[in-house]
């Protein structure tokens, strides 16, 4: 038995798509002003980081407290810690307040 090619079976077909006019060539921009540089005189950014210094009281009660004393490198009750003052620090320290001391390092 011979394949032969049905008019059903047959791919119609594609319409050539016309040519792409050619862009015209973008102009050149003119040279943007150098921003200033933003003078900031701020108390954090003066140099010397400021720190907070943490102690673990109590123990971990599930997970996600041991991550978070862990996250703060506390390894065990009485454990002392010096760890930067940042935003994410001091998100750890307030899932675990109940569990930790936390005093300023001077």
């Amino acid at each position: 038995m011979t394949t032969t090619n049905d008019a059903k079976s047959a791919k119609p077909a594609k319409a050539a798509k016309p040519a792409a006019a050619p862009k015209p060539a973008a102009a050149p921009k003119a040279a943007a002003a150098p921003k200033a540089a933003k003078a900031t005189t701020s108390a954090k950014s003066s140099g010397a980081k400021q720190s907070v210094t943490v102690t673990q009281l109590r123990r971990a009660i599930d997970k996600r407290q041991l991550l978070a004393l862990q996250g703060l490198g506390l390894r065990r009750i009485r454990h002392q810690v010096s760890v930067e003052d940042t935003p994410s620090v001091r998100g750890l320290i307030l899932k675990v307040r109940h569990l930790v001391e936390v005093a300023d390092a001077k």
